[in-house]
């Protein structure tokens, strides 16, 4: 079974960085995307790792939706540090 990259990447995007506020974003926008919007504009500012975070979370997100517990639980912990 494959680990969910909402696990694997959870850390970066958790981070206190820009980069970081970026995947926030993009895990809130997945999440809610009329609550949360997202500039695509970011994906200028990603180096490779953060880059391929970006790609394997909507990747995921694509193909599994809100059926991945680990997704839904990333994107409270977003929430929260919204608040």
């Amino acid at each position: 079974m494959m680990i969910s990259p909402f696990l694997t990447h959870r850390n970066k995007v958790l981070g206190n960085y820009g980069a970081a506020d970026f995947l926030r974003s993009v895990v809130l926008a997945m999440y809610n995307g009329h609550s949360h919007k997202v500039s695509l504009s970011g994906l200028t500012n990603l180096d490779r790792d953060h880059i391929t975070a970006f790609l394997e979370l909507t990747s995921s997100y694509a193909r599994h939706g809100e059926n991945d517990d680990l997704f839904l639980a990333l994107a409270c912990e977003c929430l929260e540090l919204r608040d």
